[in-house]
């Protein structure tokens, strides 16, 4: 499986349960990324790609196939050899046996946070590349690649 996940300058996810920030360019990005590719996604972060998918047309070979999931976290445990992609918003973290790619965006800014990504989940992966977006709603994203 292949990890998708965001954070701002201090790897903040939420506060009191909701993303601490989001950005269009940061799904345009997603999507041109995966290329068509399966997409898991929790029901939180559904309207977030809703939306995006109604405002933007995607062309036919960048349309992903995205699956939303009640519990995102218990599908993955229960499919561990997932084939795609799965955009985590919390904290947790699949097996590391079961993941190929991560993708990580993260913001330009600090906002309060009381769930973190932990970093270390990262040691496992090489780093490969590296990138700037610029945003909509934030100057620069970081966007970084680990194989």
């Amino acid at each position: 499986m292949k990890v998708i996940v965001c954070f701002d300058q201090k790897y903040g996810i939420k506060f009191n349960k909701r993303r601490v920030t989001r950005d269009e360019q940061v799904v345009r990005n997603i999507i041109k990324t995966i290329k068509g590719q399966p997409l898991y996604i929790d029901e939180s972060s559904e309207k977030l790609f809703r939306e995006y998918m109604l405002d933007h047309e995607p062309s036919f070979f960048e349309r992903p196939k995205i699956y939303v999931m009640k519990d995102l976290v218990h599908f993955i445990q229960d499919n561990p050899e997932i084939k795609g992609y799965c955009f985590l918003e919390n904290s947790y973290w699949p097996p590391i046996d079961n993941v190929t790619k991560v993708i990580t965006y993260q913001w330009d800014r600090e906002y309060p946070a009381d769930e973190h990504f932990q970093t270390d989940n990262l040691k496992p992966f090489k780093r490969k590349r590296h990138e700037m977006i610029e945003g909509k709603s934030h100057d620069v994203i970081i966007k970084t690649i680990y194989f």
